[in-house]
């Protein structure tokens, strides 16, 4: 599970305890992971290399630990599914190329929810929906953002 805060805010321990509760229950073992923060790192250096050491980690070491309060729990390191939330989805996904970049295999599924996906949308020159004075304001420049260079009118 991968946290969101644009990755620049916000650690493991945001992830809601009721989505970790829905995934106990169908039988998930849930791992909240932490990745270093941007802009004191890349995203390329900090956390999409920590999402795949993570990865790596849930294949390869987590099936061999011991629970002591749960000692007939078994850990399957060949059904790893990344979940992420927002930034945290964005994060996931990456793993998708990132992953076999690094010899891992990337994870049998992924749930990004309410994720970037298109760094380059026109949607990051809209303002804060606050500094606008009515909602028309707001469709007038969600018009010109959407086509920037409208066809003259006759």
């Amino acid at each position: 599970m991968i946290h969101g805060g644009s990755h620049m805010i916000f650690s493991r321990k945001d992830v809601r305890p009721a989505q970790t509760r829905l995934l106990l229950e169908r039988g998930f073992i849930p791992v909240s992971i932490d990745h270093r923060l941007c802009p004191e790192v890349s995203l390329a250096e900090g956390p999409m290399v920590d999402v795949c050491d993570a990865l790596e980690w849930a294949r390869y070491e987590l099936p061999f630990l011991k629970f002591e309060n749960s000692p007939r729990l078994q850990v399957d390191g060949r059904k790893v599914v990344a979940i992420g939330w927002s930034s945290g989805g964005q994060l996931a996904m990456s793993l998708g190329w990132m992953a076999p970049q690094r010899g891992l295999k990337p994870p049998d599924a992924v749930l990004a929810f309410y994720s970037p996906t298109d760094y380059e949308d026109n949607c990051k020159f809209i303002p804060s929906l606050l500094s606008f004075s009515s909602l028309h304001e707001l469709f007038l420049m969600c018009t010109r953002v959407a086509n920037p260079n409208p066809a003259p009118r006759r």
